[in-house]
């Protein structure tokens, strides 16, 4: 499947049309990696010609990836938090 997104051209192998609190998205791979792309945001979609052979183990991940930002790689992230007061006096 050929698309337009973000104004560029990309050629990807869909796996996913997901419908996240209302809104729609695909997930794809791109060269090689998961994207997800929003509906909304696609124009000129095309249905290639070719076939590609759907790779279980990613499709697996998308199934059990509890969010939609689907990808082959995870970020680990600390978040710390300072507590701060607010004390107003009259």
């Amino acid at each position: 499947m050929e698309l337009i997104y973000a104004e560029k051209k990309r050629k990807v192998e869909p796996y996913k049309l997901a419908n996240i609190k209302g809104i729609w998205y695909v997930v794809a791979l791109q060269d090689g990696i998961v994207k997800t792309f929003t509906f909304t945001k696609i124009s000129q979609l095309k249905r290639l010609n070719e076939t590609f052979t759907i790779e279980q183990n990613i499709l697996k991940n998308i199934e059990d990836d509890e969010t939609i930002w689907f990808s082959n790689t995870t970020t680990e992230v600390i978040l710390k938090v300072e507590r701060l007061w607010h004390i107003k006096r009259f």
